[in-house]
């Protein structure tokens, strides 16, 4: 951690957490939870955990289709009637899965203006994305969506005539005793909870705060390292948790052209590190990152949350090093090796690639520009100018990292001399890269 995290003084924090068999057996705080106050991190300290709350919200749905109250392949207007967007007939397998094609309120220019400050209502965000066209048909793509587990809470709240966060409690935090565990409601006297912060040039800055009712079942609740450890743990080994339930959980499927999902119904991507399986999962909300992993092989959890949004490690990448160091592998950091390829090169990289059946954009489409020498990575097509777009340091003949803060991997692949395709990797999303493919429009 000392050589990994650069913050010295004050800084925002990280706490890390390792369990093992139920034992904490490695735990460390670097960093202030409160700058302004002068607050030391710890392992009380409690965070929000952004994304990972859709693990909590996958184990309900999966509690109530174990019961028998949902069915897996139940559309959305079949628990919410009066919805009537396009995404009404995606099924709840679809939600879960992130297969859907319902628009990521969250990536919507609309919902980008409302995320933060503004104290929203349930209806408030559904209108963001009711009437939004399908980014594709159901079932024919992976595209992250936020919008998909927030139709997941308030279809849990429409079956059940309970309140999501009531229902957390009743079925997943008094159970299994995870009394440092929140919704993450701003009115709340919650003890020990971390202030949120941003990276900029200048320094560091207060993150706006996220109302809890705009991320909702997506992404509001906050713990301690210690309480999501011992929630992910308690999930795979506790016997309060029905072996349906957990088969359900951790059960991937495939696309129809035999393309294998690793993004698993209970909101845990399926991974393998070192030859051992990981079941994993992050999160990132105004100020904060997150990410924690179970290896069933070794019953060992690693938690690792930080009160930064851009942080100098991601918490993946740090959780990943962690876990090489503790099964006897020293981990080789990346660094950008003294390669530059020739301009003719580069050329040949750029253009346009369809990811498929995997996406990280709406149309599926990455391009890859030439400009001043210099490789770009463009989430969008390259046409688009208003995509984000990041310049590409090059570590090997066809490998290449993004600068500018966001962790991105390029890797091109090649046949004949020929482009074949490339490889996204984002480390932070802990599951392996997306294939893309090129237009033709090179």
């Amino acid at each position: 951690m000392a050589r990994e995290i650069p913050w010295q003084g004050l800084t925002p924090a990280y706490t890390v957490l390792v369990d093992l068999g139920g034992e904490t057996v490695y735990s460390k705080s670097v960093g202030f939870a409160d700058l302004e106050h002068r607050v030391t991190a710890d392992l009380d300290t409690v965070y929000q955990l952004g994304s990972i709350t859709k693990s909590y919200t996958a184990h309900l749905v999966l509690q109530l289709v174990v019961q028998g109250s949902l069915q897996l392949q139940g559309r959305v207007v079949d628990y919410l009637p009066d919805y009537t967007g396009p995404g009404r007939h995606a099924s709840l397998q679809q939600l879960l899965t992130h297969t859907s094609g319902i628009a990521n309120y969250t990536a919507l220019s609309a919902g980008q203006a409302i995320l933060s400050w503004v104290p929203n209502q349930r209806e408030d965000i559904l209108q963001l994305f009711a009437d939004t066209p399908l980014d594709f048909e159901p079932g024919s793509h992976f595209l992250y969506s936020n919008s998909g587990y927030y139709l997941l809470g308030l279809v849990l709240e429409a079956v059940t005539g309970e309140d999501y966060y009531a229902l957390l409690q009743d079925r997943i935090l008094d159970p299994l005793g995870l009394a440092r565990t929140y919704s993450g409601r701003y009115e709340d006297i919650v003890d020990k909870r971390a202030r949120g912060y941003l990276v900029t040039p200048d320094g560091f800055h207060n993150a706006a705060p996220t109302p809890y009712l705009t991320p909702f079942a997506a992404g509001s609740i906050q713990a301690t390292a210690a309480d999501l450890a011992h929630y992910r743990r308690a999930f795979f080994t506790s016997p309060r948790i029905a072996d349906s339930l957990r088969e359900l959980a951790t059960r991937t499927l495939v696309f129809a052209d035999g393309t294998p999902q690793t993004y698993a119904l209970g909101a845990l991507t399926r991974n393998e590190h070192l030859g051992y399986t990981v079941w994993a999962h992050g999160g990132s909300i105004s100020g904060f990152r997150s990410h924690h992993a179970y290896y069933p092989e070794l019953d060992m959890t690693i938690v690792v949350l930080t009160n930064a949004g851009n942080p100098p490690v991601a918490p993946a990448v740090l959780s990943r090093q962690i876990s090489s160091v503790l099964l006897g592998e020293e981990p080789v950091m990346q660094e950008a090796l003294a390669i530059q390829p020739a301009p003719e090169r580069l050329r040949q990289f750029a253009g346009n690639y369809l990811m498929t059946p995997f996406r990280i954009t709406a149309d599926g489409l990455f391009s890859l520009l030439y400009r001043d020498g210099t490789l770009l990575a463009r989430l969008g097509a390259a046409d688009d100018e208003q995509a984000p777009t990041l310049p590409l340091t090059a570590v090997g003949p066809r490998e290449f990292v993004a600068e500018g803060g966001m962790d991105l991997q390029v890797r091109l692949r090649e046949k004949d001399g020929v482009v074949a395709g490339l490889e996204i990797t984002i480390p932070a999303m802990d599951r392996p890269p997306f294939p893309a493919i090129p237009t033709g429009d090179r």
